[in-house]
Formats: structure tokens, C-alpha cells, sequence
């Protein structure tokens, strides 16, 4: 009767405790993929692009700035890290392109301060 009674009270509490997590094999199965942004092909490519530029400098980081449309184009604007010679410094990227096909039309480098 005894072990019972323990039995019943270690259940109790496993069930009732909220730090401890159910070990079932579907929660554990579920992980959360990432979704790829839709400026991600375009973010590439303006590293690409600025190494190619600025082939002795290295991208340390790039941040998407946003998107525009107009008559039928769409702009994808990024600001990158660069660093050459020991130095930092931005470089901004805009990459226009054909809104419906997402053809590349343009692109415009710019040396930031």
C-alpha cells in the first residue's frame, strides 16, 4: 500500500510539474525551420558583387535595409560591413529588379563614411 501511495505521489508530481517536459517522440520530432527571406538571393548577390568591387576587402556583416516598387521594378537596398586594411567601413547596395519575373535589372554600389 505503501509503495503505491509513493508511486502515485512521483506521478503526481512529474505530471504536475510544469519544469518537466513530456519526453513524447512527437514533441520532441518537432523543430521549427527557418523561412529564407525573400531579399536572400539578392543579399548574396550584393556581396558578391561588392567583393568583386572591393576585392581586397572583406564583408563582415550586411543588414537589409528594405524594398521599394514602382511601374513595375523593385529595389532590395542592403548596407554592408566592409572591412579593407584595418579599416570599417559601409557600403551601400541597391539591386533593382523586374517585380513579376525577378529579372536583375541594375545595381548601384555606393562607399559609405
Amino acid at each position: 500500500m505503501t509503495r503505491i501511495l509513493i508511486s502515485l505521489v512521483f506521478v503526481s508530481s512529474i505530471i504536475n510539474n510544469p519544469f518537466v517536459l513530456p519526453t513524447s517522440p512527437v514533441i520532441q520530432g518537432v523543430v521549427a525551420q527557418p523561412e529564407i527571406p525573400s531579399y536572400a538571393k539578392w543579399g548574396q548577390m550584393a556581396v558578391k558583387k561588392t567583393q568583386e568591387k572591393y576585392p581586397n576587402a572583406k564583408v563582415k556583416d550586411y543588414l537589409h535595409i528594405g524594398r521599394s516598387s514602382k511601374n513595375g521594378t523593385s529595389v532590395e537596398q542592403f548596407k554592408l560591413w566592409v572591412r579593407e586594411s584595418g579599416k570599417e567601413y559601409p557600403v551601400y547596395v541597391d539591386i533593382e529588379f523586374d517585380t513579376k519575373t525577378e529579372k536583375f535589372i541594375n545595381i548601384s554600389i555606393k562607399k559609405g563614411n
